[in-house]
């Protein structure tokens, strides 16, 4: 699920440096489909989704190298298929929904990261077709993404989409992202505000493909200043790993690491346009390492003028898009609740 992605796409059969993942699911294979249909370089869809309407050799819509984060990517054919969706109960999909005609993408060359479990992305960008089959709402709530066992992670797509919270104006602008006037941090239980008159940029974008928090380099720097004095506070001395993250010994989850962080409920949070915050407690932040160590995942952007909001500072919150109405719903929750 990529909020910062135009299209949905999955392995097809015969893709080059696909492997079946360590998901148990079998590679689609659009030639035992009746309901696949190629799409053509002259036609709108194509545009929209290839820049440059780029052609296969016999004349079918091709989107070449889709780069994602750490070096994964995917390339081949834009069609349309049959997709259905609904809610799985004991391996029984329930309520189902048919969407006829949804364009995605029926990838031919596929690299992932080696411990990838997925055979796909689900484009949820402002200009993806996915979001159009199902008009202009959708929400989701992911509880653990370090848990595999975690069973109540939730996706809601078109007018069942959950709006619970605080709410924050979206800027909707063509590259496809969904953008946030962020307006000052906080470090702690202190009214200390990091650059309150905002020497930075203010520009924030929600995107659940990319794992870690990005902040622009000004607001980078100071942040991990006050983090390091946070922990100091709480006894817990940094170090640092060969990359030059910030790292501490031990493990978030367990003695005597766990006792040190048990009533810090709130280590940093993100405060938006409205006065819709995002509390970042230690696991939106932290991640524990297989060296002993748990390190802050938070860095400096790539770019000076944009903020990155990670899936990892995304956990514990259900997050609603009103589209048309351009506004973002942030609510901390626990996502099993919002079963029935």
């Amino acid at each position: 699920m990529d909020t910062g992605s135009n299209l949905l796409w999955v392995d097809c059969a015969g893709c080059r440096q696909c492997r079946r993942r360590a998901i148990n699911r079998a590679i689609y294979d659009p030639s035992h489909s009746s309901t696949y249909t190629s799409i053509q370089c002259d036609d709108q869809r194509c545009i929209d989704i290839s820049a440059n309407g780029e052609c296969s050799p016999t004349g079918q819509c091709f989107y070449n190298k889709r780069n994602y984060a750490r070096g994964s990517m995917s390339s081949g054919l834009i069609a349309t298929e049959q997709l259905t969706f609904g809610p799985i109960h004991e391996g029984i999909a329930e309520e189902i929904t048919v969407v006829s005609g949804m364009v995605f993408g029926c990838s031919s060359d596929s690299q992932s990261l080696p411990d990838s479990k997925f055979n796909g992305i689900f484009g949820l960008s402002n200009r993806s077709y996915t979001i159009s089959a199902f008009g202009s709402k959708f929400s989701y709530c992911i509880g653990d993404i370090t848990d595999k066992d975690y069973g109540y992670n939730l996706l809601i797509l078109g007018e069942e989409a959950n709006f619970e919270g605080f709410t924050t104006p979206i800027d909707i602008q063509y590259s496809g992202h969904y953008y946030l006037s962020l307006q000052s941090v906080t470090v702690g239980n202190s009214n200390t505000y990091i650059n309150p008159n905002g020497m930075w940029s203010k520009s924030a974008v929600m995107d659940t493909g990319t794992s870690g928090l990005w902040l622009v380099s000004g607001l980078y720097t100071e942040f991990r200043i006050k983090i390091v004095a946070f922990m100091e506070d709480l006894g817990l001395n940094s170090t640092t790993d060969e990359s030059r993250k910030l790292c501490y010994h031990g493990n978030f989850t367990t003695e005597p690491v766990n006792s040190q962080l048990t009533n810090v409920h709130t280590i940093a949070s993100l405060h938006f346009a409205n006065g819709a915050d995002l509390d970042l407690e230690v696991k939106s932040l932290f991640y524990n390492t297989n060296k002993g160590t748990f390190c802050l995942d938070v860095n400096p952007s790539i770019t000076e003028e944009v903020t990155i909001i990670g899936l990892r500072a995304q956990q514990s919150y259900n997050v609603g898009y009103d589209l048309i109405g351009r506004m973002l719903y942030l609510q901390f929750r626990e996502c099993a609740a919002l079963f029935p």
